[in-house]
Order: structure tokens, then C-alpha cells, then sequence
């Protein structure tokens, strides 16, 4: 019987201690199970707070990108890829704010979530922050909107004018064909004559035929006549002839002078321009051009009656022979060479021809030269120069 007593409380405590065991694991597990719940809020909450995180870096990036637009905007070239890449990021924002409202909807279906203060503020900056982007989208398109009407109007505008300029330059380019036909109708290829195919015959009203040379300027353009070129020293511009300088002399290969009797009848047809260029003996070229060169009658004693305009970078060196005659400038042997006269000559370009360079003394009829080409006042002897004239067209 001790035996059997035993055994049954010995049962009885065992099943009573199984019972407490399986109380304690039941209370165990109800614990755990509220701390997970409780650990999914705040991970939730967490998520919450990195999105609204993200969403300000967004519009912080946003204002930024709007900054830059404005800026770019400015620029005509930029405008509208400008317009392509801020409406891509806005729609890749609002398919973002779409997709996290999705998310927060399907991740807040549990009523207990909805009622935390903590969350619901959350939700309420979501939806002020949407706001402000909608509002910065608006304020985006319509400042685009305006700048590409402005655009379009300036393009319309600066189409306008390319339109009349191209229309004045082709009634200049006609007007200028007819005065080049003009022209040309007066001048006579040489055939057989010459090696040099720029040899031609001239003719015209009051204008003695004469045969002349025609260049191109490569800046200047093309029809120049050459009235005087010496660059070697053959042809003598020193002479005793009395006739010599009135219908010229010379080899039209090579160094000559066409006549002031011809300068003057042809600058006296129709208004010419006159290009001088000059070479010294470093080989630096200058040049000087007029816009009205005309020479008088023999009885005017040729004088240089106007020049018009200077340009070039020379120096205006001939204005100073304006207005005076052609005279001659003689030597003790009575040779002489002609020029135009001056109270104190500036240039020379028919003088004694030198090989050398060479400082010219205070004679004036010593060498070729033009203006105080070097510093200190010096006067030095030219390697070359030419004397080129073309009648001067309308509208330029």
C-alpha cells in the first residue's frame, strides 16, 4: 500500500508540474508574440521615416533642378531638352509617389497602425509633399511654356530680317553684274600677245585704246587695273623724254607706267578707287587704299583732284600731295621723274629704284618710299610697290 500511495502522488505531482510548465510556455509565447508585433510598427514606422527622407532629398533636388532650368532656359539651344528631362524626372516622381501609395496602403491595412499619432502625421507630410511637387511641376511647365513662345517669336522675328538681308544682297549682287558687264564690255583679250594672260585691250568713250594689266587682290577683290608696278629695277623711271610720264613707258611684264594722260581719262569715265601695295626688304607688305581717286586734265597739270576715303595700314601718306599738280622732279642732268607735288612730300613711289635697303637722306627725290614707315623718322628705300585702280561699284 506505501508502495501504490507513493506511485499516485508521485503521478499527481508530475501532472502537476507538466501543467505549470505548459502555463509558463503558453505566457512565454503570448510575450513574444506582442514584441514582434510591436517590432513590425517600428520597423514600419522606420520605412515611413526613410521615405519621407527620400521624398525631401527629392524635392531638395527637385528646387535644384528648377534653379538649373531657369538658368538654362536662357539659352536658346537648351531649351528644349531642358523641358524633355525635367517632365521625364517629374513623371519617374509621380510614378514614385503612385507606387509608395500603393506600398502604404497595402503595408497600413491594419486598423491598429492607422490609429498611431506617429503615423498619421507621417501621412499628412506625405500629402503636403506631393502638393509641393505638383506645384513645382506646374510652375516648370509654364515657365517653359512662356520661354518657348518667347523663343518662338524671336526666331520668327530673326528669320524676318535674314530673309531682307538676303534680299539686299541680292539686289546688290545684280546691280554690282551689271556694273562688272559694264565694265567688261570695254576690255579686249589679247591673244598671242603675252605670257601673261592678264594683258588686255582697253577701249571706251574719251579713252584712247591702251593696252593694261589686270590683277585680283586675294581681300580686295578682283577687276584691279595696274597703273604703275616696279619690283626689279629694269625699266628706268629716271628719264629725259618729255613725253615719257604723260603716255607712259615700260614693259608690261615687268616695271612700268601707264600714262597720266590715261589715268586721267579713265578716273574721270567713272569713279575709281586706287590701291597702293608695298613691300620693304624684310618682306613685310602694307597696303593703302582710297575710295575716290581722280586725277585732272592736262591743263590742271594732272593734279591729283581727290582721294575719297583712306584705309589700309601704310599710313595716309598720300594725302598730303592732294590737290597738287603732277610735277616733275629733276636732277642736275637733267633727267627727272614725275610725281605729285607737295608743301612737304610724304611719298614717292616713281623715284630712283634701289636694290638695297638703304636710310634715304632729307631729298625727297632720293628713292621710293612711303610716309615714316619705321620708328625714329627715318625714311627707307622700298623693295617694291604697286599701283592698282578699279572703278568703284555701287553699294560698296
Amino acid at each position: 500500500m506505501k508502495i501504490e500511495m507513493s506511485t499516485d502522488g508521485s503521478k499527481q505531482q508530475k501532472e502537476t508540474m507538466e501543467d505549470a510548465a505548459s502555463d509558463s510556455f503558453s505566457l512565454v509565447s503570448d510575450s513574444e508574440h506582442k514584441e514582434f508585433e510591436t517590432a513590425d510598427y517600428e520597423m514600419l514606422i522606420q520605412e515611413l521615416k526613410k521615405e519621407i527622407l527620400s521624398k525631401d532629398i527629392k524635392i531638395s533636388s527637385l528646387e535644384i533642378q528648377l534653379a538649373d532650368a531657369e538658368k538654362s532656359l536662357k539659352q536658346k539651344e537648351t531649351i528644349i531638352n531642358e523641358k524633355d528631362d525635367l517632365k521625364n524626372t517629374l513623371d519617374l516622381t509621380k510614378n514614385l509617389n503612385i507606387d509608395t501609395e500603393k506600398d502604404t496602403q497595402n503595408v497600413f491595412s491594419n486598423n491598429q497602425l492607422q490609429d498611431l499619432p506617429e503615423f498619421n502625421e507621417l501621412k499628412n507630410k506625405m500629402v503636403d509633399l506631393e502638393s509641393t511637387i505638383q506645384e513645382m511641376n506646374n510652375k516648370i511647365v509654364e515657365l517653359i511654356d512662356d520661354k518657348l513662345v518667347n523663343l518662338e517669336d524671336e526666331t520668327k522675328t530673326t528669320m524676318q530680317e535674314m530673309d531682307n538681308k538676303i534680299l539686299q544682297l541680292e539686289d546688290k549682287s545684280k546691280t554690282n553684274d551689271e556694273m562688272t558687264n559694264t565694265r567688261n564690255n570695254n576690255v579686249t583679250i589679247l591673244l598671242n600677245h603675252s605670257k601673261n594672260p592678264h594683258i588686255k585691250f582697253i577701249k571706251g568713250d574719251g579713252i584712247s585704246p591702251f593696252t593694261a594689266v589686270f590683277e585680283d587682290i586675294p581681300f580686295a577683290g578682283s577687276g584691279w587695273m595696274v597703273i604703275q608696278r616696279r619690283f626689279d629695277g629694269k625699266i628706268d623711271f629716271v628719264v629725259k623724254n618729255e613725253n615719257s610720264y604723260e603716255n607712259g613707258f615700260g614693259d608690261l611684264n615687268g616695271d612700268f607706267w601707264i600714262g597720266i594722260q590715261a589715268i586721267h581719262q579713265l578716273t574721270t569715265s567713272h569713279r575709281h578707287e586706287l590701291y597702293v601695295e608695298l613691300v620693304d626688304f624684310d618682306d613685310v607688305t602694307a597696303y593703302a587704299r582710297y575710295d575716290n581717286f581722280c586725277v585732272g586734265n592736262k591743263e590742271s597739270g594732272y593734279a591729283l583732284k581727290s582721294l575719297g576715303n583712306y584705309s589700309g595700314n601704310a599710313g595716309d601718306a598720300l594725302r598730303a600731295h592732294e590737290k597738287y599738280k603732277f610735277e616733275k622732279w629733276s636732277f642736275s642732268d637733267r633727267s627727272y621723274f614725275c610725281w605729285w607735288d607737295a608743301v612737304k612730300a610724304q611719298c614717292i613711289l616713281n623715284g630712283p629704284f634701289s636694290t638695297t635697303k638703304k636710310v634715304l637722306d632729307d631729298g625727297a627725290n632720293d628713292g621710293i618710299w612711303w610716309g615714316n614707315w619705321y620708328l625714329g623718322n627715318k625714311r627707307f628705300t622700298l623693295k617694291s610697290c604697286k599701283m592698282l585702280i578699279r572703278p568703284k561699284l555701287r553699294n560698296e
